[in-house]
């Protein structure tokens, strides 16, 4: 989704009372360089591959999270540190 805030408003919106959600997403790190050309190929590729409008970074969903009473992150893993070729 490119309104991510919107997006989880409607997760809380159709969670039962107590409720979990648990979702995966491609997302750029801090690491990532919107300037390096490298970085820019990878991640449309990525976005290409996978149909996707945008690519947002863990933080903006970190964010879009917070910003939704009653939504807790309550863990978060890093796919990517579990390769050393790409560290972003």
């Amino acid at each position: 989704s490119t309104k991510l805030v919107t997006y989880f408003k409607e997760v809380q919106r159709v969670l039962k009372p107590g409720g979990s959600f648990a979702g995966y997403a491609w997302v750029t790190t801090a690491a990532y360089n919107p300037e390096d050309p490298v970085h820019k190929k990878i991640i449309d590729g990525i976005a290409y591959g996978n149909g996707l409008s945008v690519v947002h970074s863990f933080e903006e969903y970190r964010n879009a999270i917070e910003a939704v009473p009653g939504l807790e992150l309550v863990e978060e893993f890093d796919v990517a540190k579990l390769c050393d070729d790409l560290p972003w």
